[in-house]
């Protein structure tokens, strides 16, 4: 479990609070260089947590109040690891409507329900050999979240 940056040191990621912000740099493309601007200790340790979990396949959890830049993280997790090459799929769980999240995320066969005429790939299985974010899962209905634990 790697945690975002927080309070009182987080506005120096926000460029709102006068801080430094970097934008978000395109899927599967490296810049040489990070995403994240910080210069205190603290970011430098995420940083650091960042390079060490990225030499490995696990499931990372990242938590931060929102707006310290856990997206930001995971961007730069993503561009640090193996994965780099593929492309990062991202889903804001609180945009999806509650009746439509499991098939986004799961994915459904032709004729699963009345007027799926296509089977569609969920983000899951497009995130497949890459990386995943699912932000704001706490938005999700509690059926859903119980699914999903049982993915991660």
């Amino acid at each position: 479990m790697i945690t975002a940056p927080q309070h009182p040191w987080s506005t120096q990621l926000d460029a709102r609070n006068g801080g430094a912000a970097a934008g978000s740099m395109a899927p599967g493309v490296s810049t040489g260089a990070s995403a994240i601007l910080g210069r205190s200790p603290a970011v430098a340790d995420v940083l650091e947590q960042l390079r060490q979990v990225a030499a490995t396949d696990s499931t990372v959890l990242l938590l931060g109040e929102t707006g310290t830049g856990k997206e930001l993280f995971a961007s730069e997790l993503h561009q640090l690891s193996a994965r780099r090459g593929q492309q990062m799929i991202r889903v804001n769980c609180a945009a999806i409507p509650s009746t439509l999240i499991e098939s986004e995320l799961f994915g459904r066969e032709k004729g699963a329900f009345t007027g799926a005429q296509t089977r569609q790939a969920g983000r899951f299985e497009l995130a497949n050999r890459s990386t995943i974010f699912l932000d704001e899962i706490g938005d999700l209905p509690a059926e859903v979240q119980v699914k999903l634990l049982r993915v991660l």
